[in-house]
Order: C-alpha cells, then sequence, then structure tokens
C-alpha cells in the first residue's frame, strides 16, 4: 500500500491525497496511475515501487533527474516517509508506505506483468506482454 499527497502542480486537478492498495504506482503525463498534465513531465515518468526493503523511486530513462528532497537525483533513490519528490513543477509528500506481499500466483503475475510494462526500456517486451495479459485474464490459475 503507498499514500501520498500532491502538494503543488500546475494541474490543480491532480493536487490532493491518493491512496494505492498495490506494492507500486506510475506517475505520468497520460499513462500510469496518477496523471498530471504538467509540461516538464512525460508518460510513465516515474515509479515508485515496494518491496521488503522499502520504497524506491525509479525515474524514466528519457529524463536526466528530478529532486528528493530539493535534491538532484539522476539514478533510482530509495524514499522514505516524509519525502518529497519534485517532478517538473509538481511536488509530492511520501505520507505512507508498506510492503504487501501477493497472496495468489496469478496476483504476482499480474503485479510482474504490470512492472515489466512500465519500464520504457522495453519496448518490444512491452506489446508481447499485452498480449500475455490479455490471454492471462481469460485463464484461472489456482
Amino acid at each position: 500500500m503507498i499514500e501520498i499527497n500532491i502538494i503543488s502542480s500546475p494541474d490543480e486537478e491532480a493536487i490532493g491525497k491518493y491512496k494505492y492498495n498495490k506494492n507500486f504506482i506510475k506517475i505520468g503525463k497520460s499513462s500510469g496511475d496518477i496523471l498530471i498534465t504538467d509540461p516538464e513531465i512525460i508518460n510513465s515518468h516515474l515509479l515508485l515501487e515496494i518491496s521488503e526493503e522499502g520504497l524506491m523511486a525509479k525515474k524514466n530513462p528519457k529524463i536526466a533527474n528530478y529532486l528528493v528532497n530539493d535534491k538532484k537525483t539522476t539514478g533510482h533513490k530509495k524514499i522514505k516517509f516524509g519525502d518529497t519528490i519534485a517532478l517538473g513543477k509538481t511536488i509530492i509528500q511520501i505520507l505512507f508506505f508498506e510492503f504487501t506481499k501477493a497472496t495468489s500466483k496469478k496476483e504476482i503475475i499480474k503485479q510482474n506483468l504490470e512492472l515489466i510494462t512500465s519500464d520504457q526500456s522495453f519496448e518490444k517486451v512491452q506489446r508481447i506482454i499485452e498480449f500475455v495479459e490479455h490471454d492471462l485474464n481469460k485463464i484461472k490459475i489456482k
């Protein structure tokens, strides 16, 4: 589970608290869990992923950097409660996160597929996985 607060943004409709009952969220301009209209934000701009080790911010390889607590960050960054992340002119604060272990094989597969498809460096693989995910939804896995 992850809970964030968009403190400020040129996209006033995006401002507010968001809570997701999954181990990752994608933030972007036109694709992802949270969509933000900010001229400096691109599609699938940032992935916030929770694991047993904590919360990681993972940027899209197409962007040079982002700010965590007003410090330039060029790669993946471990995030703590209360940290702020600046994406363009949008400021996000991490309110809470907790790793939730998947309870079924189907849930594990679905989470892994979503993570893979969120990575822009695997564009060809993304298309294949979308087809597999479509087929996976048609079958039952015990």
